[in-house]
Formats: structure tokens, sequence, C-alpha cells
């Protein structure tokens, strides 16, 4: 039986989790079926501001602030950034926690 956490998940519900979270640990595709970068693509101005341009593997990084500000657009995008900068796939996840 794997470690119980305090959120009462165990180890593999927990990976499983995060692999839900970071599809782009399993297909190359991700990008396409992604909603938060679909939408923002159709949106009639381009406002990039990169608050996390600057982050380098190895690393764990939170970005915080109040809801629907685009914290997890601009998560994706610097995913996006890592790996066509050749971050190993399996080496990037991504978890919101706001229903933890």
């Amino acid at each position: 039986m794997g470690t119980r956490y305090a959120l009462g998940v165990n180890d593999s519900q927990l990976r499983r989790l995060l692999n839900e979270r970071s599809p782009w640990r399993a297909r190359a595709s991700w990008e396409a079926d992604d909603p938060d970068l679909r939408a923002a693509a159709q949106l009639p101005l381009s406002y990039e501001p990169q608050p996390l341009a600057d982050i380098r593997p190895p690393g764990l990084y939170v970005l915080r602030g109040p809801r629907r500000v685009g914290k997890s657009l601009e998560l994706k995008r610097a995913v996006r950034r890592l790996l066509a900068d050749g971050v190993n796939p399996k080496s990037v996840f991504f978890c919101a926690c706001d229903g933890l």
C-alpha cells in the first residue's frame, strides 16, 4: 500500500492526477487539445506578459494570484517554452491546486 497524504490520496492516485494534469508527459500534441491555449489563440488581442520567462530547470515554481487572471495559461505557455527548449517532458508537471 502506498503512502497516504493529507489530501486523502495514495502514491498511485497522485501519479495519475499529475499525469492527467500534465498531458505533455504522454503526448506531443497536447497544445492543440488544451482549452486554455486554444482559447487564447482565438482572442482578437495578444497579451503575453511572461511572468515566468526566467524559470530554469531544475526547480519548483509556484504562481499565485486571484482567480481568472491567467495563471494557468501563463504556466502552460511556460511549459510550451521549456519543451521547445528541449526539456524532458517527464520532468515538467502542472498541478492546479484550487480543488485540493
